[in-house]
């Protein structure tokens, strides 16, 4: 960052927008690297967590802690039922089914048309998906630095989420008994 020369005094953004795609994707990985790990940390402490209060109640169905996931491709292409699902892990009865649905397009208008403009404005490497996506993950799964971390990673987020899927499953599957 600010090495190359004529790039000195450039900020993260124009370095972004000069460097070819697996530069820049190699800078933004850096920049989040931490966020990720945290992320990471953040999930296996709420395993954790979740063991002790399933442990401390085991026989009663709501015992367990509830734990939401929404994948960041779910939120960008189903930006209006995602967050419907955020309104709905949150406040259950608490909000009207009427006033989740309304919040959740109003939103989804909302993130749409932003997301339709900064297209315009931002159209680098890091917004949105474009043909050579497949080939990106490749190359940083297999770069030396941040490969082996993000595989564990996505490895620990895999897991997660299917234990999460069959949890639902078995709390559905109760329910309806």
């Amino acid at each position: 960052y600010q090495t190359k020369p004529g790039m000195e005094n450039a900020t993260f953004y124009e370095h972004l927008r000069a460097l070819d795609s697996t530069e820049g994707l190699r800078m933004a990985t850096a920049d989040k690297m931490n966020n990720i790990v945290l992320m990471a940390t953040d999930l296996i402490q709420f395993k954790r967590v979740r063991e002790l209060v399933k442990a401390s109640n085991p026989n009663h169905i709501n015992g367990d802690m509830e734990l939401k996931t929404i994948s960041m491709d779910d939120f960008i292409h189903q930006p209006g039922r995602s967050m419907y699902q955020v309104y709905d892990f949150v406040f259950k009865d608490l909000l009207p089914e009427e006033t989740k649905i309304t919040r959740s397009n109003t939103y989804e208008q909302s993130y749409l048309s932003q997301r339709e403009s900064h297209h315009y404005i931002n159209n680098h490497i890091t917004y949105g998906k474009f043909g050579n996506t497949a080939a990106l993950i490749e190359y940083l799964r297999g770069e030396p630095v941040f490969g082996p971390p993000l595989t564990k990673i996505e490895a620990l987020l895999d897991e997660i989420l299917y234990e999460e899927s069959v949890r639902m499953e078995r709390m559905i599957a109760h329910t309806h008994k």
